[in-house]
C-alpha cells in the first residue's frame, strides 16, 4: 500500500490522540441520542471521520481497526447499509493484518453482522454474528468479553448453536 502524504497538522502525538479520543467519544454520544436531526447526523458523519483522520498521526493498528469500526456503526446508524459494510471490512482487514487480539476481530465481525443486517442479509448477518460470538470466548478480560457479547446480543438474528 502506497504511504499517504498527510496534511500538515503539526507533530504533537498527545494533541491528535486527545482530539481523536473526544471525536469517538463525542460521536458515540450522539449516535445514541434518539433525537437527532440531519444537523446533527452530518456532525456524527464528520466526527468519525475527524476521530480517524486524528488517530493517523497518533495511532496504530488497534486505532485504526477501532475507528473502521465506529465509522461502520455510524453509517449503520444512519441508514447507509454499503458504506457501513465497506468500514466493517476495513476493521476486520486491519485486525487481521496487525494480528489484533479477539475483542478486535470480534467487533469487526460485529461490525459485519451489523451492515448485514441493515443490507437485509439476516444469514450472513447470522454467520458474521457467530464469528464475533467465537472471538468473545477467546477474550481474557471480563470486562471487554461482556461488552462485546452484550453487543452481539443486540443484534436481531439468532445467536450460534
Amino acid at each position: 500500500m502506497p504511504t499517504l502524504d498527510l496534511p500538515d497538522l503539526g507533530d504533537d502525538v498527545a494533541v491528535h490522540r486527545l482530539i481523536a479520543a473526544r471525536c469517538f467519544n463525542h460521536a458515540w454520544t450522539l449516535m445514541e441520542r434518539p433525537d437527532r436531526d440531519e444537523e446533527a447526523d452530518r456532525l456524527l458523519r464528520d466526527l468519525a471521520h475527524a476521530s480517524r483522520l486524528h488517530w493517523r498521526y497518533a495511532g496504530g493498528g488497534v486505532e485504526s481497526a477501532r475507528a473502521a469500526w465506529l465509522l461502520s456503526r455510524v453509517h449503520v446508524v444512519l441508514g447507509e447499509p454499503e458504506s457501513a459494510l465497506e468500514e466493517a471490512l476495513a476493521s476486520l482487514k486491519i485486525a487481521e493484518a496487525e494480528n489484533l487480539g479477539p475483542f478486535d476481530r470480534g467487533f469487526a465481525h460485529e461490525a459485519i453482522a451489523r451492515a448485514l443486517l441493515l443490507a437485509g442479509d439476516r444469514q450472513g448477518a447470522a454467520t458474521a454474528r457467530a464469528a464475533g460470538e467465537s472471538m468473545a470466548v477467546e477474550v481474557v478480560e471480563d470486562e471487554e468479553r461482556d461488552w462485546l457479547r452484550r453487543n452481539l446480543a443486540s443484534l436481531e438474528v439468532p445467536p450460534s448453536a
